[in-house]
């Protein structure tokens, strides 16, 4: 968690009445990075609203995983095919020494 420090001012006089000062925060995100945020200070003079500005900084880039597929080596595929290529010869050589008798008794 961020630290910051209030210094009060004299009132009565035209110089700032409040300052608020904050440290830089480091903010880490997972895979998705480590940022610095570091909010500017706030001055106080007078009654009214006040609007804050930061400035953020990416520290670290998000982390990416490696998702490459394993690619098969072409030799592999082809062997793979002439094995799938062998079985189905044999198989249709003994279906086809078979022979169907469609002839009905």
């Amino acid at each position: 968690m961020g630290k910051g420090t209030a210094t009060p001012g004299i009132v009565a006089d035209s110089d700032e009445d409040y300052r608020l000062d904050w440290e830089p925060v480091e903010v880490d995100f997972g895979s998705w990075g480590t940022f610095i945020i570091a909010l500017n200070s706030l001055k106080f003079n007078s009654n009214g609203i006040q609007t804050q500005s930061a400035t953020i900084t990416l520290k670290s880039l998000p982390r990416t995983e490696s998702t490459a597929l394993a690619i098969p080596e072409p030799a592999t595929l082809a062997l793979l095919t002439l094995g799938f290529l062998g079985f189905a010869a044999t198989g249709r050589k003994q279906h086809a020494g078979k022979g169907l008798d469609l002839n009905v008794n």
